[in-house]
């Protein structure tokens, strides 16, 4: 059976010579600098340290699960530097995590400041595939193919191909935000029942696309910035689920941007590398998720305004 885990307590399950009985005993995370923080419900004392996977049958993919993962070398925040368009040479760069603001929570937000204030800042937030089933077979298998020692029962059950659930098929694994209120008791229970590993795209999907609606509202009522990193393979899958023909390459003028990240297999080691990225702002956020957009008033009146008034008249020129 081929190794569907990258990544386990941020080291390549293609490294040579790793002492993994020591890995999986000290449990640490080297992103966070701490042990891992992911941990099994059931036992709370072990850290599962799964970062990303190789998901899929036909066209399997390699997918980040942890958001910490993103954290690598902290290139994601060096790419939203030139969104804090207050920041001057010579101010100092820093990560906060957790930042309450209205509408939620944001995961980090990344400050210019000069002389102990905050001039500026850029709210980012990390959003990784939600996983349905379990991984859990699959890390232990390969930890026993590794040499580790593990519980049998962890390990015997095979890993089918019915298990490895990719694009709308893993729509069919877990109840759709669409159908939650929907599905009656027996259907609920039966999707219950199937312990298959896979990944809930469409589900993630439209959690991050409302929380991002009423989060980015609050940056852009302070004209700042907010930033979404996630996969490009799941920036790929929300463009063909949802509506975003409106949002073009990344404009400084927009609020709300999305920045995509791969993973590279390079000498044997999983990196990740920036892909691409696209802007729009609260009301094209709403527009995603199919949203009636309210009209600014206030905008449309200058606007129209200002078009009655220019003429060549106007017309800056140099």
């Amino acid at each position: 059976m081929s190794n569907s885990i990258l990544e386990l307590f941020t080291i390549s399950t293609k490294s040579q010579e790793v002492a993994w009985e020591q890995i999986v005993n000290k449990q640490y995370c080297s992103y966070l600098d701490k042990r891992c923080v992911k941990v099994r419900k059931s036992r709370p004392e072990i850290s599962i340290g799964t970062c990303s996977v190789r998901h899929g049958v036909k066209n399997p993919k390699d997918i980040v699960i942890c958001p910490h993962r993103f954290l690598e070398k902290n290139q994601i925040f060096m790419d939203c530097i030139e969104l804090l368009t207050l920041h001057q040479k010579g101010n100092e760069l820093h990560k906060v995590s957790e930042i309450s603001i209205p509408g939620g929570n944001v995961d980090y937000v990344l400050a210019s400041v000069r002389n102990s204030k905050v001039v500026d800042f850029v709210g980012i937030e990390i959003q990784t595939l939600d996983t349905t089933g379990t991984w859990w077979p699959q890390r232990q298998q390969f930890l026993k193919s590794a040499g580790v020692s593990v519980l049998e029962e962890d390990a015997s059950r095979e890993v089918e191909s019915a298990d490895l659930i990719e694009g709308d098929e893993a729509e069919e694994t877990a109840i759709s935000v669409d159908a939650i209120d929907t599905l009656d008791t027996q259907k609920t229970k039966s999707k219950k029942k199937k312990k298959g590993s896979g990944m809930n795209w469409k589900m993630t999907a439209k959690t991050i696309l409302m929380q991002l609606h009423h989060k980015v509202t609050t940056f852009e009522h302070l004209n700042k910035h907010m930033v979404v990193t996630i996969q490009d393979s799941f920036l790929d899958y929300m463009k063909k689920e949802f509506s975003f023909e409106h949002i073009k390459d990344a404009k400084l003028g927009d609020s709300m941007h999305f920045h995509a990240y791969r993973l590279e297999e390079i000498q044997n080691q999983p990196r990740l590398r920036f892909a691409s990225a696209i802007s729009t702002d609260a009301n094209g956020i709403a527009a995603c998720l199919g949203l009636n957009v309210s009209p600014s008033v206030e905008m449309e009146t200058i606007i129209s305004t200002l078009q009655a008034k220019i003429s060549e008249k106007t017309l800056l020129t140099v």
